[in-house]
């Protein structure tokens, strides 16, 4: 089933996950004005992608639904957004159990997190 590629502990789990939203945002973005970037380097780790607009930045952060807290990833998209000076932030949480439907897949939730406004994204 094609959901193990996404939940396989080892090699590169969120492989398919980038490829997926990096297809979509690419389509989207195509415009000459906006810049999208893929595994954006910033000394500490890899921010998954960029986008770039108007001097504004957006930093996005890929994650696979798994057992690591989601304190963890929001304070990993903060690092992200205060080293790239950045105002939002996206945190993309792909869900690769197969018998949920995509109506509880699908969310979508703003918070606050430590004076940042980071947007949850469930898919």
């Amino acid at each position: 089933e094609n959901s193990e590629i996404l939940t396989e502990p080892q090699g590169y789990a969120e492989a398919l996950a980038h490829l997926v939203l990096n297809a979509f945002l690419q389509t989207v973005l195509n415009s000459g004005v906006i810049y999208l970037r893929r595994e954006y380097g910033l000394g500490k780790g890899r921010m998954d992608l960029y986008i770039e607009s108007n001097g504004q930045v957006y930093p996005i952060e890929i994650k696979i639904k798994s057992h690591k807290s989601l304190p963890d990833d929001l304070a990993q998209i903060k690092d992200y957004m205060v080293i790239c000076g950045a105002k939002e932030g996206w945190l993309v949480i792909f869900d690769a159990e197969s018998k949920k439907s995509w109506d509880k897949k699908i969310t979508w939730k703003t918070t606050q997190y430590e004076g940042s406004t980071i947007h949850l994204v469930g898919c």
